[in-house]
């Protein structure tokens, strides 16, 4: 029998602030109103993360992985697919709401 290797933990491709910055920029430059909030929320549901969790360590490493993910729901989001999608859930008042493109998405008013 072979010896079984662990997995070797994923590399780590940028920090969350360099993240957002490019995602802002690119969702900025597609004319969405909200760019800066739209990353937010994408890398911090990425990372099981509240949003303000990002601005107290903007250094924080992330992995390949995780940075390939959020590429590819930026590039929805630039598609203007609504963020509740994107995310798989909203909250509406006090419960987390799972969204899918067959539901509507709850609006606070």
């Amino acid at each position: 029998m072979g010896v079984r290797r662990q997995a070797e933990p994923e590399s780590t491709a940028e920090s969350a602030g360099a993240l957002l910055r490019d995602g802002a920029a690119w969702l900025e430059g597609a004319g969405l109103p909200r760019a800066r909030q739209d990353a937010e929320w994408l890398l911090a549901g990425l990372l099981g993360l509240p949003r303000w969790r990002l601005h107290l360590d903007p250094d924080r490493p992330v992995t390949a992985v995780v940075a390939k993910r959020f590429h590819e729901l930026v590039q929805r989001r630039l598609r203007h697919e609504p963020v509740q999608y994107l995310l798989g859930w909203e909250e509406f008042r006090g419960l987390r709401l799972r969204i899918t493109p067959t539901v509507l998405i709850p609006r606070p008013e």
